[in-house]
């Protein structure tokens, strides 16, 4: 599953360069300005300013932070102006500045604060990347799902057909489902038969080798055994 979700994901890639420019607008330049604003790093935050709790205030606008960033990825998904994948890079690089801003609440300014901080927020990327991209892949298959059916009710309303609705479309897709598992199965079928069959035959050529190997020790031995006979019969 894991496989079949990275190669979705593969293959719906914007350009890197196009990539950056979005995210620059979507999370990177949002999210400098919400740490500057009111992050816990640096003097001139204005997160005292906030009421209290100052910690609840600062979340709330990380929460803001997030809604916003997803939102305008999303709309810049549905303009066409990117791909799918800059749903995902968005997610995690606000999830890394709000890491960034929230841990500072209460991790302390001392020398291995900084690490402490790579390391936690590392562990939340990790955690977090397979969820971001299951969810930007999940918005490409229905995008996608949605063209095909389209397409399917375009050909049938140029032919004359009978145009078909949600139902017929459903059973069409598990129809094409059904048979991409057929395929599979038979696929996985083939695949143990030939594994099966290399197996037979690894396993005969070895009993062939072990069988001339104990012939060449035996015509060996025999040979030596020979050879001490005459050596006797000599001597006698």
């Amino acid at each position: 599953m894991k496989f079949n979700l990275l190669k979705e994901f593969n293959e719906s890639r914007t350009p890197f360069f196009k990539s950056f420019g979005f995210l620059m607008i979507e999370s990177i330049i949002p999210g400098i300005i919400v740490w500057f604003t009111v992050g816990f790093d640096f003097s001139f935050t204005l997160n005292t300013k906030l009421p209290n709790p100052h910690v609840g205030y600062v979340a709330l606008i990380c929460l803001l932070y997030f809604i916003y960033s997803f939102l305008i990825t999303y709309v810049f998904y549905k303009l066409k102006w990117h791909e799918s994948d800059n749903i995902t890079f968005s997610q995690l690089s606000s999830i890394i500045f709000i890491c960034i801003i929230m841990f500072g609440s209460f991790i302390d300014k001392w020398p291995m604060s900084v690490l402490l901080r790579i390391v936690l927020i590392l562990l939340v990327v990790v955690v977090l990347t397979p969820i971001t991209v299951f969810f930007a892949t999940l918005i490409r298959n229905n995008d996608l799902k949605r063209k095909d059916d389209l397409e399917k009710i375009y050909e049938a309303y140029k032919k004359g057909d009978l145009i078909p609705n949600n139902k017929l479309l459903k059973a069409q897709r598990y129809q094409k489902f059904l048979l991409k598992k057929e395929i599979k199965k038979q696929e996985l079928e083939k695949f143990k038969i030939e594994l099966e069959e290399k197996i037979r035959k690894e396993l005969e050529f070895k009993e062939v080798q072990e069988k001339e190997k104990i012939y060449k020790i035996n015509k060996k031995l025999d040979e030596k055994e020979n050879k001490k006979r005459e050596k006797e019969k000599q001597k006698d």
